[in-house]
């Protein structure tokens, strides 16, 4: 989320080298805003309240989620809800657990006037870091195996033993 500008200068046989650093701030806020999730598809970003804007634009196709430097999915879409939010969409759910960050590049998020004259182009990169914890998988509280004399691959008769300690439960197909 930050910019690092370095500036080099010369005065005879020195060299003086000045660092300093410039942050621009997203002008919108995410939800999720980051932290530890279920699995990463659908963020809602709404427009911080600013004078002289009117309203946001996303180049949806530019923004992406990463998982170790390798990129994972590119958004399929940005749609406008009401209120001043923005719906940002990926094609599937990753519900992998592991670090993954929501990268919006320089040049993917735009502001425009009551006339929708471009205003502003982003010339930093926002980052939202993520950590995909996925439910871990319910046991199942029977063994299931085909009913004998069954043959594959039809599926019509299974026979269902019940785990010790489980709760009774019914199970039916239909034919």
């Amino acid at each position: 989320m930050k910019k690092i500008c370095t500036v080099l200068s010369s005065a005879f046989f020195a060299v003086a080298a000045f660092a300093g650093t410039t942050t621009e701030t997203a002008p919108f806020t995410i939800e999720p805003s980051g932290g530890t999730v279920e699995s990463l598809q659908t963020f809602t970003m709404t427009m911080q309240p600013e004078s002289g804007v009117y309203d946001l634009g996303f180049t949806s196709y530019y923004i992406y989620i990463e998982k170790d430097g390798t990129r994972v999915a590119t958004s399929n879409g940005v749609k406008s809800l009401p209120n001043m939010q923005y719906e940002l969409q990926f094609p599937a759910a990753i519900v992998e657990n592991g670090e993954y960050t929501l990268v919006f590049p320089v040049g993917s998020v735009c502001k425009y006037d009551s006339e929708y004259s471009k205003i502003w182009t982003n010339e930093t990169q926002y980052e939202y870091k993520y950590t995909v914890e996925a439910p871990a998988a319910e046991e199942i509280p029977f063994t299931l195996t085909p009913t004998p004399g069954s043959t594959m691959p039809i599926m019509k008769s299974f026979k269902l033993d019940m785990v010790t300690g489980g709760e009774a439960a019914a199970l039916g197909f239909s034919p």
